[in-house]
């Protein structure tokens, strides 16, 4: 297991139910996602709303040669949600796996030359255009692959983030969320006892 690292905050740029609803693939005339917030929106835009969440920015990414470059040929697909209701520590925790399940695995087997992935919870809206989100998860087409998603847990995330050799699939969360009682009860459950951090590159 690698060594774990503690996160202080995200940075945008990075950027519960656990029966929530998941979307239904259906074949794509396109092999990458459409690069329009509205499209998107009408697509997942309901799945959020029962979260409490709407999607608020979308990108396609460039991250060849360790670049995060937006692009309209780009392989990555970054997500953003934000609250439309009050939120709490806890509700931000609570909705890590179950957000995440909206998208993973639809948006692999929707557009089939899409390589990664990545959904960022931010805060309540605010007057920055793109806040510091409040958590992210980031993985690949190949891990989504190997991930029991019917029976998922926030557990089973965290573990297979801190096993993660290749350290492409990170689950990053603020201090705010890190004190939650449900990250530390899982994180916990995984690292053993006096842990709590984010799991990710240093940093992030």
């Amino acid at each position: 297991m690698r060594r774990l690292l503690l996160v202080a905050a995200l940075v945008a740029a990075g950027c519960t139910r656990a029966d929530t609803p998941e979307a239904t693939p259906t074949a794509s005339p396109e092999p990458l996602p459409p690069n329009n917030l509205s499209a998107m929106q009408a697509l997942f835009g309901p799945d959020l709303e029962r979260l409490g969440l709407r999607l608020t920015r979308t990108a396609l990414i460039d991250t060849s040669e360790g670049r995060y470059s937006p692009s309209p040929e780009g392989k990555h697909l970054a997500m953003y949600a934000e609250p439309i209701e009050p939120y709490t520590s806890e509700r931000y925790a609570r909705n890590i796996v179950p957000l995440t399940k909206i998208f993973v695995p639809t948006v692999f087997e929707r557009w089939s030359e899409l390589e990664s992935f990545d959904i960022c919870q931010e805060p309540i809206a605010s007057d920055e255009p793109e806040p510091p989100p409040v958590s992210q998860v980031n993985l690949t087409r190949e891990q989504a692959q190997e991930m029991d998603w019917a029976n998922l847990t926030l557990e089973g995330l965290i573990r297979a983030a801190i096993d993660e050799p290749s350290e492409e699939l990170r689950v990053l969360i603020s201090r705010r969320v890190q004190r939650s009682s449900t990250w530390r009860s899982a994180y916990r459950a995984v690292a053993g006892d006096g842990a709590a951090g984010s799991t990710g590159r240093p940093g992030y």
